[in-house]
């Protein structure tokens, strides 16, 4: 085996690896997102494979109506902004979907998003 056939399996498996570490999870720092909003912007999210980020309507503190969503890939995905089809009139929450979108609680990570009148 020369030593470029060997290097290719090990860089595979350190991929392979590396994406099996993947964590779904969400990167929000409080910005000044205001009322109302039309776009909301998620400083990054980490998906252990490809999904949709959900925006929904979280004003009575239970999910409400799909407002927006937002393809997103495999592994660090940053600067997610999803453009609502409704702007936001109250709080809202980011749920995120591995493939399409299903019932909110099928999501694999959720994010409550508080914004400012």
């Amino acid at each position: 085996m020369t030593f470029t056939k060997a290097l290719i399996p090990a860089a595979l498996a350190a991929t392979v690896g590396t994406a099996a570490l993947a964590e779904n999870s969400f990167l929000y720092q409080e910005a000044d997102q205001m009322l109302p909003a039309s776009t909301i912007m998620i400083n990054g999210v980490t998906a252990e494979a490809d999904g949709v980020v959900a925006i929904y309507d979280y004003s009575t503190g239970e999910y409400g109506d799909l407002l927006g969503m937002e393809a997103v890939f495999a592994g660090a995905n940053s600067d997610v902004n999803v453009e609502l089809q409704v702007p936001a009139v109250s709080d809202v929450v980011a749920v995120l979907y591995e493939g399409g979108v299903k019932a909110p609680a099928m999501g694999v990570a959720m994010l409550e998003i508080e914004l400012e009148s």
